[in-house]
C-alpha cells in the first residue's frame, strides 16, 4: 500500500468571539487541563516514545495523521494550546485501546453509507460528530471551507455528509444522546440523500 501523506493545515487563531466549540475547550483548559497542554521535555519524550513504539504503523491510518501532528511539535512547530491538549487526549485514548476493544470499522459498519460515496466539497454541506484524529473540529471546518464546502453545526435537510470522528466513538451511535447521528438516520429514512462517512474516508479526499 502506498504511503498516505496528509498536509495538516491549521486555521487562523480565533479570538474570544470565535467558534463556540473552541471557546468551550479554552474554558476547560483554563480551569482544569492547562498542564496537559504544556510542551515540556517530558511531553516531548512521551511523543517520541509513541512514535518509536508505532513505527510499524505510521504509514497507515490513523497513526500517519498522529505522526504528522507529533512531528510538528518535535520539530519546534508548537501548535495552539487547544490542539496540543487535543493531541495528548487523542494519544491517551488510542493508547488505552486493547485487543478486547471492537475495531472502529466494525463498530461503525451498521450506520456508514455503503458503498462509501465520493466526498465532493464545493457547494456541499458537512456536519461533524465525535472526536477527530486530525485534531479539533475547527481544523476539520477549515479543511472543508477551504475546499468550497460549508460547515454546519447541526444536521438538517440541506446536509450532504455527516463525518464521524475516529477517536473515542464506539458504542455511542445508537444512543439518544447523539442527536447528530439520530437526526441523520431519520433524514435518511425519509429518503434524503445524506451520507454517513468515516473520518478516514473523508480524509482520503484531502489528498
Amino acid at each position: 500500500m502506498p504511503k498516505r501523506l496528509y498536509m495538516l493545515r491549521r486555521p487562523p487563531p480565533l479570538d474570544d468571539e470565535g467558534d463556540e466549540h473552541i471557546k468551550a475547550l479554552r474554558d476547560q483548559i483554563l480551569k482544569f487541563k492547562a498542564p496537559l497542554a504544556e510542551i515540556t521535555k517530558e511531553k516531548r519524550d512521551l511523543l517520541q516514545r509513541w512514535l518509536d513504539a508505532n513505527q510499524h504503523t505510521v504509514d497507515v491510518w490513523p497513526a500517519n495523521v498522529l505522526a504528522a501532528r507529533i512531528n510538528d511539535i518535535l520539530e519546534g512547530q508548537i501548535p495552539p494550546i487547544v490542539e496540543r491538549l487535543d493531541l495528548f487526549h487523542t494519544i491517551a485514548i488510542l493508547s488505552e485501546a486493547t485487543s478486547d476493544t471492537p475495531a472502529l470499522d466494525n463498530s461503525l459498519a451498521p450506520i456508514l453509507t455503503k458503498p462509501a460515496p465520493p466526498v465532493v466539497f464545493p457547494n456541499h454541506n458537512f456536519c461533524l460528530t465525535g472526536r477527530f484524529v486530525m485534531g479539533p473540529r475547527v481544523n476539520i471546518d477549515y479543511e472543508i471551507t477551504e475546499r468550497g464546502g460549508t460547515f454546519q453545526t447541526a444536521v438538517n435537510s440541506k446536509t450532504n455528509y455527516v463525518i464521524i470522528g475516529a477517536v473515542d466513538t464506539r458504542d455511542r451511535f445508537y444512543s439518544p444522546r447523539n442527536p447528530t447521528i439520530q437526526s441523520a438516520l431519520r433524514l435518511i429514512g425519509r429518503g434524503h440523500p445524506l451520507a454517513l462517512v468515516s473520518e478516514e474516508h473523508w480524509a482520503n479526499h484531502l489528498l
